[in-house]
């Protein structure tokens, strides 16, 4: 029996204030004074920030006592094209209310960005993006942006050598040879050593260029030094 394991390579969203995530998704630097970048963006840029944030858990804060519950995570839905201070909703009771007014007198809390969009969370309401913060570990399952894809490859490329010390610390992370379940079966991991197997390189095709060309043929070989011991 063997056991498979090899690395894989991943983009994860950025955990922590969700206006921080988009500004640098819009290449600012997330400073206080670029929040405000945020509240006039143009049509274009408000559409790629919005397929890029939705979907996104994030976790909403309020002034709640330390007793209460953890908070569930929610899911974004899509961004919206007003801050707190213009955007309205119903209420239950009949009448109109601000998403800026409303966090003031439920939760004493006053918004330093109300000209920010909110946010829509699955459940429907409205948040303002200032009191999200992104969940940490979570992995963007969309086609990453084309300005990081170089990233990407550079981070996802690796020399043989590295990609298996890569895999020797992975083994070491799931201690398979830990797992009560194989113990219970009298099954043990050999991790000293990834199995050795032999190999051959075969010859590659040879390449025809028409009548005209100098040169009729031509064999490009992967690997020149192996190619005076390949048979003819």
């Amino acid at each position: 029996m063997l056991i498979n394991i090899d690395i894989s390579t991943g983009v994860m969203y950025k955990d922590g204030p969700l206006i921080r995530l988009c500004l640098e998704f819009l290449g600012k630097e997330a400073r206080p004074e670029n929040s405000t970048i945020l509240a006039r963006l143009p049509p274009r840029e408000h559409h790629r920030l919005n397929r890029f944030i939705s979907g996104v858990r994030v976790l909403t804060s309020s002034n709640q006592p330390a007793s209460a519950p953890p908070r569930t995570p929610r899911v974004i839905k899509r961004l919206l094209g007003q801050g707190a201070k213009d955007l309205q909703f119903k209420l239950r009771e009949g009448g109109m209310q601000s998403v800026a007014e409303y966090f003031r007198q439920a939760y004493n809390i006053n918004l330093r960005y109300p000209d920010i969009p909110c946010v829509e969370v699955g459940s429907g309401a409205y948040i303002p993006m200032e009191l999200c913060n992104v969940v940490p570990g979570q992995i963007m399952r969309k086609q990453v942006p084309p300005e990081k894809t170089k990233d990407v490859l550079e981070f996802a490329t690796q020399k043989p050598e590295a990609r298996l010390n890569s895999i020797r610390n992975g083994l070491g992370v799931l201690q398979y040879g830990q797992s009560s379940y194989l113990r219970s079966f009298g099954f043990s991991v050999d991790a000293t050593a990834p199995v050795s197997i032999n190999a051959r390189v075969l010859l590659p095709p040879t390449l025809v260029y028409g009548a005209g060309s100098r040169q009729q043929t031509i064999v490009r070989y992967l690997f020149p030094h192996l190619a005076l011991e390949a048979p003819p």
